[in-house]
């Protein structure tokens, strides 16, 4: 199996992916975070500098992640022909700023933004799930954006 980073995560992907398949094997084939932050500690370890070890500087990241959890919790309810649809009230566009949704959409080029994202989220919804082969016709359509 060849495996690969959507991003830059501090080590080889390779060292990475065999660190988590051993604790996999080692809990019994499954993990969670709080099991692979325990065995990054020791500096040794093939996945120690994929982690913020600095706690200012770690928490100061945990609140980001923290804000950006609080920017996509917030929903907002429309209600169009008797049905009722709830979505989230701020997105983020090219340029990493939050917007309303509201905003985004009368805007057109927010708005293109906005549709190529979608549009990338269900190519990624399609890569996750391709193996599912009872959500082909999914897929189909998805092909066809």
């Amino acid at each position: 199996m060849k495996y690969k980073s959507k991003r830059g995560i501090g080590a080889p992907i390779g060292k990475v992916a065999a660190e988590i398949n051993r604790l996999m094997k080692r809990c019994g084939n499954s993990v969670t975070p709080e099991q692979i932050v325990k065995a990054a500690k020791p500096k040794n370890s093939p996945i120690h500098n994929c982690f913020t070890w600095d706690e200012t500087l770690a928490a100061h990241k945990c609140r980001l992640l923290e804000a950006r959890y609080l920017l996509r919790t917030v929903t907002v309810v429309y209600k169009e022909n008797e049905k009722t649809y709830t979505t989230r009230a701020f997105v983020t566009t090219n340029d990493r700023q939050y917007r309303t949704i509201e905003s985004v959409l009368s805007d057109d080029e927010l708005r293109a933004q906005l549709l190529e994202q979608a549009k990338d989220d269900l190519r990624a919804f399609k890569n996750k799930y391709y193996q599912l082969k009872e959500l082909s016709i999914v897929f189909e359509a998805i092909n066809k954006l």
